[in-house]
């Protein structure tokens, strides 16, 4: 990355409003905020041509809005003696949008040629950019002759990584010395690139592959796959194992199926999948996945030794033993392993998949210790 002299800070101009509630003697808790902030000179990767030795400089090169309202809720259900229960949320909307680039239209924030997040004039920041299907002006598939979809010669966003709000939800229980919390997160809507499912399509390896059909010899004869009829292929080895196999009665048992893009049947198999259905073609829409997902965060059970009789015998305040569990379970559509994660880790480059690590799952043990 080539430096640059002529950095300046980052000046955000705020608006902000908001209340605190309490009600019922405390057992009823509500805070609310709202804000809308403009950011000048945005730092953001700025490319540069080859010949310069570097491939970009970071530059104040954007101007962004953004507004949202936060809110946090928390009460007591249950108070009877020992006994309490509580519950807490939050829930947010957050909304931005890039108002100028210092005179181009999008900047390459993280990714890939075919598949980038971007920030583009006039979209949220870390918008999904790459190439869609060939489509018409309703957004129906242009087919080439043989009833396959085709690329699209341009560019564009194809999908937005931003979730359309979060919110969570926790329960706490307490009786004598014993509490026990439970948190759920909740991330809505939002889209993420799939890319490692796009490579194992390549190679034949993803479980979306694993199809079989025997074609009659009159289907084998007339279907086509991405370049040519079934019968006319034969038999051959491949990466996805025996793609064409002819059986006694003159029908084929294909690694693949059959379907309708809306110009008659074609088969998808090796052809597609290494060529314009691959993770590796032009084609980088048909990875656009949704990113919601919701997650047992967090789980804690403790107990506290800190009644009068033990500071007396022992001379301590308290003694407090707990064991934690984070990121338990995963409930999400997303084909990879976790949405929540980013090839580029936290950045503005937002909403990548490409072999990434999913979250960590953990198990922690604590013992604490008052005098």
């Amino acid at each position: 990355m080539q430096g640059n002299s002529l950095l300046k800070p980052e000046i955000k101009t705020e608006f902000e409003f908001g209340g605190d509630f309490r009600l019922l003697n405390d057992r009823l808790t509500l805070g609310v905020t709202y804000f809308t902030n403009e950011v000048k000179d945005v730092l953001l990767p700025i490319a540069l041509a080859p010949a310069t030795g570097f491939t970009n400089k970071t530059g104040n090169a954007a101007t962004l809005e953004n507004n949202g309202i936060e809110i946090e809720l928390g009460g007591d259900v249950v108070r009877i003696g020992d006994f309490k229960w509580n519950l807490y949320g939050n829930w947010s909307r957050i909304r931005n949008k890039v108002t100028s680039l210092s005179g181009t239209e999008s900047l390459v924030l993280a990714g890939f040629t075919g598949t980038s997040s971007r920030a583009v004039v006039g979209q949220p920041v870390g918008v999904l950019w790459g190439t869609d299907f060939l489509r018409d002006a309703d957004g129906k598939l242009v087919l080439e002759s043989g009833g396959f979809p085709q690329a699209s010669p341009t560019e564009s966003v194809i999908g937005n990584p931003n979730p359309e709000w979060r919110g969570g939800v926790g329960s706490m229980f307490s009786f004598k010395g014993f509490s026990l919390n439970v948190l759920f997160e909740h991330s809505h809507g939002g889209q993420i690139w799939g890319g490692t499912r796009g490579a194992m399509f390549n190679f034949g390896t993803h479980a979306d592959t694993d199809h079989e059909v025997t074609l009659s010899a009159a289907e084998a004869a007339t279907l086509r796959n991405y370049t040519n009829t079934i019968a006319n292929y034969g038999t051959g080895a491949s990466d996805f194992g025996y793609p064409y196999h002819p059986n006694a009665d003159g029908s084929y048992t294909i690694r693949g199926y059959v379907t309708d893009f809306g110009g008659g049947k074609v088969v998808i198999d090796e052809a597609w999948y290494t060529g314009l259905g691959s993770g590796f073609g032009p084609v980088s829409s048909q990875f656009i996945e949704s990113a919601q997902w919701t997650r047992l965060r967090q789980a804690t059970l403790g107990y506290s030794l800190n009644s009068s009789a033990f500071r007396k015998a022992t001379k301590l305040s308290s003694v407090d033993f707990s064991i934690t569990g984070r990121n338990l379970f995963l409930w999400t559509d997303f084909k990879g392993n976790d949405p929540e994660t980013n090839l580029t880790g936290p950045t503005n480059g937002r909403g990548l998949d490409y072999f990434n690590n999913p979250a960590t799952k953990s198990w922690v043990f604590s013992i604490k210790i008052s005098y």
